[in-house]
Parts: C-alpha cells; structure tokens; sequence
C-alpha cells in the first residue's frame, strides 16, 4: 500500500498484514490502491466490490460492501452501519485471520447471489 510510508511503522504492518490475509482469502481478486480513501480494494469481475483494506488513524479498518447483511458468528465486526460493516484493528490487535479468510467467503458468497 503506497500510503503506508506515511503511517507510523506498527501501523504499516498492521495494515500489510490485514491486506495479506484479504488477498489471501480472495485470490482471484483484482486489488486496487485508492489514494484518497488511503486504502486496497479488492473486486472481483463477475461479484464486483466486495472489501477494503483502510488506513486510519489508530489503526487499520477491512470494510465489508454488504456487511450488514452478513452473519457474524465469530465476532469480527466492531461497527456495523445501514449497508456495510467494518472491522477494525487498533495498535496491539492481533490479525485474525482465519476470521478474516471465513468474513471474506461470506462476503463473496453474499456478493454472487445477489449479482445472479
């Protein structure tokens, strides 16, 4: 993520590692930088948009498109709002990644039912 030279170093590697653990849930992903939301997306051609990694002041933040709608059985999302959910990492917080790998899944699963 270009916008990590920025950030302060632990910030950085958080945020390097919750990019890794999306890109390695959604492989087939296309990851694109967005320099003014300071964050990677990530879509696919046939679900479209379906997350994003976001750097914040505080800690990085993966974004889910449609996470209100999704289940949260393990716990991930810390702030849910009318269309998408977000989970955030402050400084400390260990990257749950195989809690990320399931959100993902749910998420794209989520996405191509309704892109038919």
């Amino acid at each position: 993520m270009a916008s990590l030279a920025t950030c302060p170093p632990w910030e950085a590697r958080q945020a390097e590692a919750l990019r890794q653990a999306v890109a390695a849930a959604f492989p087939g992903a296309r990851q694109a930088y967005k320099a003014g939301w300071r964050a990677v997306t990530f879509a696919d051609k046939a679900v479209g948009f379906v997350c994003g990694v976001f750097v914040r002041r505080g800690g990085p933040s993966v974004y889910f498109e449609n996470g209100a709608a999704l289940d949260d059985p393990d716990g991930l999302f810390t702030r849910r709002m009318a269309r998408t959910a977000a989970a955030d990492f402050p400084r400390g917080t260990r990257i749950p990644r195989r809690k990320i790998a399931a959100m993902v899944a749910r998420s794209v699963m989520l996405a191509s039912v309704a892109a038919g």
